[in-house]
């Protein structure tokens, strides 16, 4: 399992700290649902409840993110914000961790 090393200072809340400790140390909690030239999409385990997952999905053409947990939902797109779930992913793939398909 690939280890998270955060070299450069990254600003992060508690919640994203834990999901990179869950996904490092426990269990991998976040997968490649589809991958084609337009977007990349994710699925994440929650650590919190056991049958949660949510979708991340990152557009290559605009280069946007979005996710369908209620927390981007009704905050992050109204103040173009990124939720705990894409910061992580976005933490993942900046330290070069490879997230597997399922």
């Amino acid at each position: 399992m690939n280890e998270v090393k955060v070299d450069k200072p990254v600003i992060m809340n508690k919640k994203v700290a834990q999901m990179i400790q869950h996904h490092a140390k426990k269990e991998k909690i976040v997968y490649v649902l589809e991958d084609n030239k337009d977007e990349t999409i994710y699925m994440l385990k929650s650590i919190m409840r056991d049958s949660q997952t949510y979708n991340v999905v990152h557009d290559k053409v605009t280069k946007s993110w979005t996710c369908d947990c209620p927390a981007f939902k009704f905050r992050g797109r109204l103040k173009k914000e990124f939720c705990k779930h894409i910061e992580f992913i976005k933490i993942l793939l900046d330290e070069g961790v490879i997230i597997d398909s399922i």
